[in-house]
């Protein structure tokens, strides 16, 4: 028995040995993957197979509101209702083009994100983005919803300028036509860097609620005011429904999005499961109501 472990073992060196100093051909990728001729190396990816122990960082998915989701094609319904003017023009159009979102797994697989968009709404002088989703270029970004909503209801100034959060968070807080609603922060100085700020008040977040309609973006942010990138995300107001304690829920309509519509409980006003961190809806951005 101690004759036949002391064969094994002696096979085995010799094997190891002869992967060290005899690496095998490796075909050629992209990038080239490194032969065994370090035995470090050698050693780290037996630590891999025995492990699951990967040295190397990837790039980081995008975050989320929802961290699963539904298949590609799924559509958007229940409709919300509609009201007049403005606000249901923005509605009508966020769903136009919400329906016709794809979805794809190939720029950040394993997760389907709803980001391509091959057959873009029109409303006869402005075309809603054409996004193929086939590479990081040409997606379709959760800022671009909110823009071409807002441009197919003619409500103009949103470009593609405006693709970050921060920068359509600022949009909004400027542009005469358009409102910026403070939710769980309000800015001293939106301008300084990085932006100062106090939290708002249960009272602030009621009120804000209170005045916010399906139809306005919604901006969450890691850091509030700051581009942090994959954590920023903007979406379309969907539904508000609260009781008169402020208990209930929202829903967004998003795009770039593991889902087509999020739902965020509501419990004393306080908006909760948002993206990032807690608390990270920081505002709204509405046409002036």
């Amino acid at each position: 028995m101690k004759k036949f472990l002391l064969i094994v073992n002696t096979t085995v060196l010799i094997l190891i040995l002869s992967f060290i100093i005899l690496p095998p051909p490796v075909t050629a990728q992209n990038p080239p993957q490194t032969t065994y001729s370090n035995p470090l190396f050698f050693l780290q990816e037996l630590l891999k197979i025995f492990f699951s122990f990967n040295p190397a960082s990837q790039p980081p998915l995008p975050i989320s509101p929802n961290p699963s989701g539904p298949p590609p094609q799924t559509t958007s319904e229940p409709f919300p209702t509609i009201p007049a003017g403005k606000l249901g023009d923005i509605l009508t159009n966020t769903i136009a083009i919400s329906e016709k979102l794809e979805g794809e797994d190939i720029i950040w697989p394993p997760s389907w994100y709803f980001n391509r968009l091959t057959d873009p709404p029109s409303n006869g002088s402005y075309t809603a983005f054409y996004s193929p989703a086939t590479s990081t270029s040409n997606l379709y970004w959760c800022t671009y919803l909110v823009i071409n909503a807002y441009n197919l209801a003619g409500l103009t100034g949103l470009t593609r300028a405006h693709l970050a959060t921060k920068n359509m968070q600022q949009f909004f807080m400027t542009t005469s036509g358009y409102n910026y609603i403070p939710y769980s922060v309000k800015f001293i100085d939106y301008f300084a860097n990085p932006p100062t700020y106090q939290l708002a008040s249960a009272g602030e977040r009621q009120q804000a609620l209170n005045t916010v309609k399906p139809g306005c973006a919604t901006f969450f942010q890691y850091t509030p005011g700051v581009h942090v990138t994959n954590k920023n995300h903007t979406a379309v107001l969907k539904t508000v429904n609260l009781d008169s304690s402020y208990n209930g829920y929202i829903e967004t309509y998003d795009a770039n999005s593991t889902r087509k519509i999020s739902r965020y409980p509501v419990y004393s006003g306080n908006i909760q499961g948002t993206p990032f961190t807690n608390d990270s809806l920081r505002g709204f951005g509405c046409p002036s109501l």
